[in-house]
């Protein structure tokens, strides 16, 4: 029991406190659960993009690199596929699309919303349309940081990173997805300090849990690369045509939000 809440159960018990006395107690009470309210939940949204108005969806407020945005024709703001009232964002994927390589095969572009920082946690929404096949795998949106155009994974001359999402063949991985319901990715990037291995990288999955956690690892070189912002990435993966989408289908996002209470 806090101070606070002791002397409000000795207000209420002694018959010689006067109603004053109580209130006073009462207020501070509350008081001190409104500071520790704020404490907790302070910096959990530190951006938000709910969702798309019309055929704008990636608004101002992503602050997008228009330098690497491509697949533009591949996105649209269309009805949320579980019925609701909501507009959602679209990903149009060809049959036989793959590496964004034709006219409707996905899309791919950098956004820094926010000002770079050592740790940032990404949250969005994804839902597979019910004729989705997963062929042999594909891009899924995650983190960067470093600088645009980064190869996969990093590349150490450019002292950059990347930790976009991979599915595989069959939805698989570390879980599997499925077709025709929304799944909740959270993805935490805590960047190392140079010259040690103490960062890490966690991933959880709404409804399965985390599925990834790996911790002492080296991300980075330099103290000048940060966490930058989101590497939005939806295309089937590979280099030939065996590896594209096997129908004309789509995937839908929703509900991007960086943090910072997760680090």
């Amino acid at each position: 029991m806090t101070d606070v809440e002791s002397s409000l159960h000795t207000a209420s018990s002694e018959q010689n406190r006067t109603k004053p006395n109580r209130t006073m107690f009462q207020l501070l009470y509350l008081l001190l659960l409104a500071i520790t309210f704020s404490h907790f939940t302070a910096g959990i949204k530190l951006w938000n993009s709910k969702t798309p108005r019309s055929n704008t969806i990636w608004r101002g407020n992503w602050n997008l690199d228009s330098t690497t945005y491509r697949g533009q024709e591949s996105v649209s703001a269309e009805p949320n596929p579980d019925g609701s009232t909501y507009k959602v964002s679209a990903i149009s994927l060809s049959q036989g699309s793959y590496g964004l390589t034709d006219l409707f095969s996905g899309s791919e572009f950098y956004s820094a919303p926010l000002e770079p920082r050592e740790c940032l946690t990404l949250v969005y929404k994804v839902w597979f349309e019910d004729n989705f096949d997963f062929a042999y795998g594909g891009k899924l949106p995650g983190l960067y940081g470093g600088g645009v155009n980064c190869t996969a994974g990093g590349d150490p001359g450019k002292d950059c990173f990347t930790s976009r999402f991979i599915w595989r063949t069959g939805g698989g991985g570390s879980f599997q997805f499925q077709t025709g319901t929304w799944y909740t990715i959270q993805q935490t990037v805590r960047l190392n300090t140079p010259g040690q291995a103490d960062g890490y990288v966690r991933i959880a999955v709404g409804g399965v849990g985390k599925v990834y956690d790996v911790s002492n690892v080296v991300i980075r070189e330099s103290p000048d690369v940060k966490v930058d912002g989101i590497l939005f990435s939806n295309y089937f993966g590979g280099t030939s045509s065996c590896s594209g989408s096997p129908v004309d289908t789509h995937a839908y996002f929703r509900y991007f939000v960086l943090k910072d209470n997760f680090c």
